[in-house]
């Protein structure tokens, strides 16, 4: 298993310390009393990729997708192919990936998931911290866990990917931050264990683990528990989602229309993929007419997007290919239905406005 552990990926970029300054502050919010002791446990777990890439910032983000209400399990691929897609597949900062989710989301089945609102929330705040976990969700922290393999000192127990249940405790200060976790619950140890007891995960306790406040932890597809201190130890920032989860029905769309009203020539390019786990697929297509300013093209997905063939449901997008300028990609997705009115998009050198439908024979 120590060898296993040395193998799995971080991934994690440090934000800037002149962004976590600007950053907006988690305020506690005002509700019922906090209860003593609270876990949120997901649906379903998975890694997410972050057993082959780097991807740890992204997994979190599915993670608290299907660990908070709604519960929505989205595929590894997605995953994958959202962070791939976005220059995350390898290393990102919380900031960033907070930032794409709550602009962008991720496509999921009919629909696109997004971040709400995101701040910063004062982790050393027992407090504070506690009141986020209950009343937002999972909390994303940005740690260092060089340390979180070894057995013995100095810190004790071990992360076991894949198995929830571990235990980790006198955690070091000073690691390295390089990875991003979720923490998902609190309680005293005691009440803790009975929690994850509930999901039939077995916490084994030792007479020389700390008393005090415990905390749930997910990495990589698994749950664990640490204690307080060691988790200040290894935080060096930690951000609330509110809510963790916003859903948006997509629209739906059989081809795209193309007004250029840029100063280049253009061309329609579709970006499509599979949301299907068995079948997972992604590619980029050109309606191969390129054409100039004033001028309007229309590109059928049915007849362009055949390797692999389009699938009614499959997520589509729009990149606009400018020859001697920047391509731009609009960051609104369309579920392919061949039955529906295609989309007029207006182009600009910078701006894509999309304006809604027209009619398939205009």
């Amino acid at each position: 298993m120590e060898e296993q552990f040395k193998k799995m990926p971080r991934g994690l970029v440090p934000t800037p310390e002149e962004a976590l300054k600007a950053a907006r502050v988690y305020v506690p919010r005002i509700s019922e009393e906090i209860p003593s002791c609270f876990l949120q446990w997901p649906i379903r777990m998975s890694y997410w990729g972050n057993n082959e890439y780097g991807d740890c910032v992204s997994a979190e983000e599915a993670f608290a997708k299907v660990a908070a209400p709604g519960y929505y399990f989205i595929p590894d691929c997605t995953v994958v192919g959202w962070a791939k897609r976005h220059g995350f597949l390898n290393g990102a900062t919380c900031l960033s990936v907070l930032s794409d989710m709550q602009k962008e989301g991720i496509d999921f089945s009919m629909t696109t998931l997004y971040n709400g609102d995101f701040s910063i929330v004062d982790y050393k705040d027992c407090t504070v911290l506690k009141n986020a976990i209950y009343n937002c969700g999972p909390v994303k922290l940005g740690i260092g866990s060089g340390m979180m393999n070894p057995v013995g000192e100095p810190a004790k127990g071990q992360v076991t990917p894949g198995k929830s249940g571990w235990v980790l405790y006198n955690y070091p200060q000073g690691v390295k931050c390089d990875h991003c976790i979720s923490v998902c619950g609190y309680g005293f140890l005691d009440n803790l264990i009975s929690e994850f007891k509930r999901h039939e995960v077995v916490v084994k306790k030792s007479s020389d683990m700390p008393n005090g406040m415990w905390y749930a932890v997910f990495t990589w597809n698994s749950i664990g528990i640490i204690d307080e201190q060691s988790l200040l130890n290894m935080t060096y920032e930690a951000w609330a989602r509110f809510p963790v989860t916003r859903v948006v029905t997509l629209p739906r769309a059989s081809g795209f229309k193309l007004k250029n009203d840029g100063g280049f020539v253009v061309d329609i390019h579709a970006i499509y993929h599979s949301t299907a786990p068995n079948n997972p697929y992604e590619n980029e297509v050109a309606n191969k007419q390129n054409f100039p300013i004033a001028k309007t093209k229309t590109m059928i997905f049915v007849e362009k997007c055949v390797s692999p063939n389009i699938q009614l449901g499959d997520i589509v997008q729009l990149k606009v290919w400018v020859k001697w300028g920047k391509d731009n990609i609009s960051p609104l997705s369309f579920v392919y239905d061949p039955e529906v009115l295609r989309f007029q998009v207006r182009h600009k050198t910078i701006l894509l406005n999309i304006w809604g439908h027209v009619k398939a024979d205009m």
